[in-house]
């Protein structure tokens, strides 16, 4: 079986969400599933997230593959743009990602496709491709 990973973070991260993930691509590996980890390029400021895999900064085997895509990095932008204007942006910006992550993955052939993104998600349904969503935030009622 053949699984890709979308996840639309800077990887590695010293937030918690980042170790998940990679745990989760190690434990699919660890039972035969052939894994891709796709995720977008961006800045990393601190000097040793910049020098380190993901392997060697979670301790973890090094038995999926990891791919970084192209990233025009809109993050960067946040201290400097209004709230106001930068959660639009942000929320553009996914879902071009999202579509573009959702070809280059499609062209992996993968069996199922994995994502915590409901941009990414979205796009992965709407080409038909097979997939799990998890879900890490549940709308409020009425949106």
């Amino acid at each position: 079986m053949k699984l890709v990973y979308l996840a639309n973070m800077r990887l590695p991260t010293e937030k918690a969400h980042g170790y998940q993930v990679c745990k989760m691509c190690e434990a699919f590996a660890a039972n035969d599933v052939e894994v891709t980890l796709l995720h977008p390029y961006r800045q990393q400021h601190d000097p040793v997230l910049q020098e380190k895999s993901v392997f060697e900064y979670y301790g973890i085997r090094s038995i999926f593959k990891v791919r970084t895509l192209s990233n025009w990095d809109v993050v960067r932008l946040e201290s400097f743009a209004l709230k106001s204007m930068f959660r639009p942006l942000f929320f553009t910006h996914a879902l071009v990602w999202g579509f573009y992550a959702t070809l280059v993955a499609r062209k992996e052939g993968a069996d199922l496709y994995y994502t915590r993104n409901s941009e990414v998600a979205y796009w992965l349904v709407k080409l038909g491709l097979p997939t799990v969503y998890e879900a890490h935030v549940v709308p409020k009622q009425g949106q």
